[in-house]
């Protein structure tokens, strides 16, 4: 006869933050540790959860601990699209004068397929600014490091640059004459100007 004990049943549990009355659906073995790991993942402490309970209708996704958006909000729960963070609510879906008509693409919801689009576009022309960027940043600044484009809080596009001898990159607004570096770096920055208007003579 076997002495060897079964494996604990991994289930679902919603986690309620008290303050906020945000939640998260957890997947462990008993309701304290699922209400230790739901603080964890609201970032609270234990005392900050308002209820932990189980979540019978999750438990079918215990395996692979990932739940289908649909299937969360057919439950009554309120998803933020991952593009434009509208509500998708049951009640917006079943609204006729609403226009959220949810489109799932992997583990991401979006109120409609026009704001799925529109996120494909945003980040197509985010992708074709970011190697312009870089493109313009390695050819103005010969032997360089060029990275980190980003776009500033004036919604310019920018870049960091580091050549050799400096110590910590600079940042380069694009089409800008001048750089912004740290005061440590500007002998090394005029010497390395210097040498690349000298190559170009």
């Amino acid at each position: 006869m076997s002495n060897l004990s079964q494996p604990t049943q991994v289930k679902a549990y919603h986690v309620q933050e008290d303050y906020e009355a945000t939640c998260v659906i957890v997947f462990d073995t008993n309701g304290a540790s699922a209400r230790r790991r739901g603080a964890g993942e609201l970032g609270v402490e234990w005392e900050s959860i308002e209820f932990c309970r189980r979540a019978r209708w999750a438990d079918q996704y215990a395996s692979t601990g990932l739940i289908p958006p649909m299937a969360m909000v057919e439950q009554g729960w309120r998803l933020s699209c991952g593009h434009c963070c509208q509500e998708i609510s049951q009640d917006l879906i079943e609204d006729p004068e609403s226009d959220v008509l949810p489109v799932v693409i992997a583990d991401w919801i979006y109120c409609n397929q026009d704001c799925h689009d529109s996120e494909i576009t945003e980040r197509q022309r985010r992708q074709d600014a970011e190697i312009a960027a870089l493109d313009l940043a390695k050819a103005k600044f010969p032997g360089a490091e060029v990275f980190g484009y980003y776009q500033d809080s004036k919604r310019l596009d920018a870049v960091l640059v580091k050549p050799p001898g400096t110590q910590r990159p600079a940042r380069w607004v694009i089409g800008a004459d001048t750089v912004s570096t740290a005061e440590c770096d500007k002998e090394a920055w005029i010497a390395y100007a210097a040498s690349i208007k000298e190559g170009c003579q």
